[in-house]
């Protein structure tokens, strides 16, 4: 009963909680599960989203790309200091850094920016990549570039596109 207490007052919580003004997108950079992932975040953080996941994203999107949504949009995520709160956080799994994603992960990733770009008023100056703002080579150079070819203007410190050279 304390459990479903404490759910409902996250979910009421959320929901007073103002819009979404950026999107960070992340690689998994390891082939591991969603589940596996959810596990870790637990271990290290015990985070509890109000849909019942551990993991800190916002939005998974799986090598099928099968999109799961693990936070409510206005809910605090757990994945870019500074930024939690303000953010949707899309995680694709793979390391994006030695493998393309796949072509239906971008299509699903693609898909899901432009919906939530709509719905809450994102320009594309605010879809970055998580090492535009945090000491990271997240989300790898492949899931990078082609996020600086349909996101040219980042806003921040400019992309780095002289991680592009070997794409």
């Amino acid at each position: 009963m304390l459990e479903n207490l404490k759910q409902q007052l996250l979910i009421m919580r959320t929901q007073l909680n103002p819009p979404p003004r950026y999107i960070i997108v992340h690689h998994s950079a390891t082939d591991g599960t969603l589940l596996s992932v959810n596990e870790y975040h637990r271990q290290k953080w015990s985070f509890k989203s109000s849909l019942g996941w551990y993991a800190g994203y916002g939005y998974w999107i799986d090598f099928d790309g099968r999109i799961t949504q693990l936070r409510d949009d206005r809910e605090e995520q757990a994945a870019t200091i500074g930024f939690n709160k303000c953010s949707i956080n899309i995680c694709c799994r793979g390391n994006l850094d030695i493998e393309q994603p796949s072509a239906v992960q971008i299509k699903a990733l693609n898909g899901l920016i432009s919906k939530k770009q709509l719905e809450y008023k994102i320009p594309n100056n605010n879809i970055l990549g998580h090492r535009e703002i945090a000491n990271t080579l997240c989300p790898g150079k492949y899931l990078f570039n082609w996020l600086c070819k349909n996101y040219p203007s980042s806003g921040f410190s400019g992309r780095i596109k002289d991680d592009m050279r070997d794409v």
